[in-house]
């Protein structure tokens, strides 16, 4: 496997002009739109550069990013507007969401009870006015590159079903029940896995019994965790962008993981301010702390729902064919 010539790190990809890892991509720009350029080495520039080492010299990883070809030049600075207002942003247009998707999927009076077969339909058909609804209300993001956008927003949206059906679900305070954007909530897991026609070799029971760990494991790493830290729709709405501006995602150039970090870093202050006028905390970066615990949360529902999928596939089990291209993109 080829190695970045910097640090020895894996996964390597082209970055200004050098195939190097990402963390030694990232650490070239940074030094270069950095205005403390003039770090001296104190080890006669003979330093040893490698992944595994927590800290090492700056200026001699610097000296190696430029003999691997990393050309400062090719750095183009991202311009994100400075305005703290993109969290409002996305909950102010969070109401036309909801009544697209009402118009997309029908209002009904009654609540539904939804298999994997409906439920996966209505992932697949809300992928679309998910990804208008960020258009709407973040131009950074609507101003991407096809290319950038696509894989941003397919890894992201993979985090996101969960994020919001939980969001949801705690918000009605039934931790028994897990809900639908669209209202509607999905069937025990003794029968969510089971389609219209008989499996030819698994019972309905067997089925139930397969899938049932992993909606325990969901219950207690994820869905207790979230309601103990009781996100209010401002908050949410932040860790739906924190999930979305995500530097480490694959597919994307070094221009947008520099976007994001920008972005990362406005939202963080829109917390802190959001909780300093509240004046619920004595410290907001404590409620910040929290909030970003989430993404792990969110990490791991992802993970759980993507095995869950594979299951489905490996056994012939009723799914969406699409949602599985979509979690299992990058993975």
């Amino acid at each position: 496997m080829n190695c970045c010539p910097v640090c020895n790190g894996p996964k390597i990809e082209n970055h200004f002009g050098a195939a190097v890892c990402r963390s030694c991509s990232a650490f070239f720009r940074r030094f270069v739109l950095s205005r403390k350029k003039s770090i001296e080495c104190t080890g006669n520039k003979t330093c040893i550069i490698d992944h595994k080492i927590k800290k090492f010299c700056r200026s001699c990883r610097m000296m190696k990013c430029v003999e691997s070809g990393m050309i400062a030049t090719r750095i183009n600075e991202p311009i994100v507007s400075k305005n703290t207002d993109k969290i409002n942003s996305l909950v102010s247009n969070y109401p036309r969401l909801m009544e697209e998707r009402q118009i997309a999927y029908g209002n009904s009076d009654h609540a539904q009870r939804l298999n994997i077969g409906d439920a996966t339909i209505i992932m697949e058909a809300d992928y679309k006015l998910t990804m208008r609804h960020l258009d709407r209300s973040l131009k950074e993001f609507k101003n991407l590159s096809k290319s950038n956008k696509d894989a941003l927003f397919v890894q992201f949206y993979s985090r996101c079903i969960g994020a919001e059906s939980f969001y949801h679900t705690l918000k009605d305070g039934d931790m028994n029940e897990t809900y639908m954007n669209t209202g509607d909530s999905i069937l025990p897991c003794e029968t969510f896995f089971c389609g219209k026609k008989k499996h030819p070799k698994l019972t309905d029971k067997e089925i139930g019994q397969m899938f049932k760990p992993f909606w325990e494991m969901t219950t207690l790493q994820v869905k207790q965790p979230l309601a103990h830290l009781k996100l209010d729709t401002f908050e949410f709405a932040s860790l739906v962008g924190l999930m979305l501006f995500d530097g480490s995602y694959m597919g994307i150039d070094d221009y947008c993981v520099e976007m994001c970090y920008q972005i990362r870093n406005i939202i963080f202050r829109e917390i802190c301010a959001y909780h300093r006028e509240k004046n619920e905390y004595a410290d907001p970066a404590v409620r910040l702390a929290e909030i970003v615990s989430a993404l792990t949360l969110m990490e791991k529902a992802k993970y759980n729902l993507q095995q869950q999928l594979q299951l489905c596939c490996l056994h012939k089990l009723d799914h969406n064919e699409q949602i599985c291209l979509i979690f299992n993109a990058f993975s």
